[in-house]
């Protein structure tokens, strides 16, 4: 992409965006000071808690999967003590 193109894209994008505000009536700019801001933030940080709350679950249930397909489940025995690596 050129210099040429990636600045027309860029005022393509700033148009729709004055569109999109003029449409939905958004005179307002939200700035860190904001409370709307503040509470935005504060769903985002929990939302990204949460997923990685997810992954992690998934993760844990996986491994009692592996086990439980070895027979090790409930026996405190973790599949790595038996890795003849």
């Amino acid at each position: 992409m050129t210099k040429l193109n990636a600045l027309e894209q860029l005022e393509s994008l700033r148009d729709m965006l004055d569109a999109f505000e003029k449409l939905h009536s958004i005179d307002v700019h939200w700035t860190p000071e904001l409370p709307e801001w503040k509470h935005a933030e504060g769903y985002a940080t929990i939302h990204e808690y949460q997923r990685a709350l997810d992954k992690l679950e998934g993760l844990v249930v996986q491994r009692l999967f592996e086990l439980s397909k070895m027979e090790l489940s409930g026996t405190g025995m973790s599949f790595i003590a038996y890795c003849p690596c």
